[in-house]
């Protein structure tokens, strides 16, 4: 399988990348214009976007809907299927214990969330349901390949935990879908290779803020402060896993605690 990755240096891009054995994989960097023949690549994972969740960086938010735009509509005609990698926050601040399923309505409630759901709408509208699957992930959890994301729920617990620092839990009864980056990275391949379409939502669990928090506390021994509201407003989704559970049929996911562990070692 020839493959097209976008994002490879990211987070989790370096797993996915690392993923990959025996596929023909070509990394492109999305900032800039890219001259490779399109026709030649079965699939590409696009993973490339801005690092900023919440209302961060709106310009560049939006760049990456309309570069995404863009690259649907150049690969309109040449045949390839895409995996796209999407956030489980589409569906907004939802304050029930309903869990989410992926034909439920989407509510993006900031400009990372609206940019994405543009470029779900944008991708579907060039490429229809057959070559498409967008994965929507949970916050992603774990120790990166050369460097890791730490305004993660779980890694942001954890690192501050084996820092010293006491861990601060905003909105603690906000749920929150998580899943381990290699995990993550295994069903992007997965999905590449097996030509999957549709959406998925991508979590092994949904736990309360405070109940990560209090893992953080049982493995570390750090101090827990609970604090109502949030600097970046109410983020609480809980989403159902079963579609994608189906589709891997068996998956052992990665736990909490195992995450948390990982970063004992940080420097």
């Amino acid at each position: 399988m020839r493959v097209l990755l976008t994002g490879s240096t990211g987070y989790l891009g370096e797993h996915v990348l690392r993923a990959f054995e025996g596929d023909d994989v070509t990394t492109v960097d999305t900032r800039n214009d890219f001259s490779v023949d399109l026709t030649q690549f079965d699939c590409c994972i696009h993973l490339a976007w801005v690092a900023k969740a919440g209302d961060g960086d709106p310009d560049g938010q939006r760049s990456c809907a309309r570069w995404t735009n863009h690259f649907g509509l150049a690969i309109k005609r040449t045949g390839m299927r895409v995996v796209f990698a999407s956030t489980a926050s589409v569906y907004g601040a939802r304050n029930g214990d309903m869990e989410m399923i992926e034909t439920d309505p989407v509510d993006p409630n900031c400009e990372y969330t609206r940019a994405k759901v543009a470029a779900e709408r944008s991708l579907r509208h060039h490429l229809g349901g057959d070559r498409l699957a967008v994965l929507r992930f949970g916050s992603l959890m774990g120790r990166g390949v050369t460097r890791t994301r730490t305004d993660l729920v779980v890694n942001a617990f954890a690192s501050d935990a084996y820092a010293g620092r006491s861990v601060e839990v905003w909105n603690p009864d906000a749920w929150k879908p998580v899943v381990h980056v290699r995990d993550a990275a295994g069903i992007v391949v997965a999905a590449a290779r097996e030509a999957w379409s549709g959406t998925y939502n991508v979590a092994s669990r949904c736990l309360r803020a405070r109940e990560i928090a209090e893992l953080a506390r049982l493995q570390t021994g750090c101090e827990v402060r609970e604090v109502l509201g949030s600097p970046n407003g109410l983020r609480s989704c809980r989403v159902s896993n079963a579609k994608v559970e189906a589709q891997l049929s068996g998956i052992l996911w990665r736990e909490v605690p195992e995450a948390i562990a990982e970063f004992r070692s940080v420097e």
